[in-house]
Parts: structure tokens; sequence; C-alpha cells
């Protein structure tokens, strides 16, 4: 799923599986603790960022002031990558399910607008290096090149780091958690209904 962070700075998320008792005493969430995750907290860049359904899950606890404010939001786009089964969610989780010219403007709202003055944001780079390892189209891998090397990580003659590209692809294909129905806030509080910014062809392009 995608989200965006309206901040200049990074964000860290903590994935907590813990909940507070009738006594007011922290323990374990028996229904949090099933949800399995590769990683125990989320960094956030400026702009665009692509988390798991299920960290988003374990993440609420601790972003509900946060999606409240508006500082934090999810960010729902149709898929426009391939056909949608009849019934299932028209919303994109990944970038595979936007077409190449969704994914681009995808692309390029990851980090702050103004390149000159960006400095490098690890949260914009763990978005990046995902997006690598999720999508294999030329079109995007060498747009999310131009973006890294944009962003300041590397230079133009340099390539993304191994070892990161295979801890990238480690978060790859995890599953969708459930939502929960005991939460303050509605998931229509901190939604952003997003159409792409120019006419996007629709239905199945690669």
């Amino acid at each position: 799923m995608f989200v965006r962070w309206n901040e200049k700075g990074t964000m860290i998320i903590d994935l907590t599986r813990t909940m507070r008792d009738e006594n007011g005493h922290v323990v374990i969430d028996p229904e949090r603790e099933k949800i399995k995750t590769r990683r125990d907290t989320v960094l956030l860049g400026p702009g665009i960022n692509e988390i798991a359904a299920e960290e988003f899950e374990l993440a609420f606890a601790s972003i509900q002031l946060v999606l409240a404010g508006g500082q934090l939001k999810v960010v729902e786009v149709p898929i426009s990558g391939r056909e949608v089964e009849q019934g299932a969610t028209n919303v994109a989780q990944t970038i595979t399910d936007l077409s190449i010219e969704d994914a681009l403007e995808m692309i390029a709202q990851c980090g702050i607008k103004d390149l000159k003055h960006a400095l490098p944001n690890y949260g914009n780079r763990d978005t990046l290096y995902r997006w690598l390892a999720e999508d294999a189209r030329p079109e995007i891998r060498s747009a999310i090149r131009a973006r890294l090397v944009d962003l300041h990580f590397f230079a133009p003659d340099e390539d993304p780091l191994e070892q990161d590209l295979n801890a990238a692809s480690q978060l790859v294909g995890t599953g969708v958690a459930a939502w929960g129905s005991d939460r303050p806030l509605t998931r229509e509080d901190y939604t952003e209904h997003k159409e792409p910014e120019f006419p996007a062809k629709r239905g199945g392009k690669k």
C-alpha cells in the first residue's frame, strides 16, 4: 500500500504487537502477534512510500496522531497496470499494480520536489529499493535508478548496492492483514483518493 509523508524529515514507525490490559499494563496482543513481518520498524521519507498492509496494521497504534494531523496519509490509487477481477478491490497495493505511466508518476513523488536541496533520506531509499525488487519493467527500473541519483544516493555512474537490493527483496510478497474494528479513527479520516496527475493509459499496459 502507498502512504504519503508530508514532512521534510524522516518518520520512524515502530511495529508494535502489544496492547494495554484492563489494568493498564502493557501485554502482548495475541491477535497482533499472529501478524508476521520481516522488520520491526518502518522508515518513511518525504513524499510517497510503500509499506505492506500488515506493517500498517501493526504501526497504527503509534501513528494515530500523525494520521489525525494529516502529516501522514494513506494514498489510494486505482489499479491501472492489469485487469481487475470482478468483485476485487481496485486499489493498487504495489508498484506493479500500476501502468508504466502511473508508476513513473509515483516514482517522481518519492522524495521532496526541491531536488537541489535534497538530502539523502533513507526512508525514500527503502521505498525505491523495494520497487526495484518488485518491478522488472525496464522503464520502471531506469526511472527508479534515475530517482535514486536525483536524491543523491549515488552518482550517475554507480549502481544500487547489491546487499541493499537483497534486503529489499526480502520485503516483497508479504500478505495483507485484516483491518481491526476498534480504532478511534476511521480509514476515511486519513485516506487520500488519488488519480494520476496526467491522463494515463488504462487497462493492462505493463
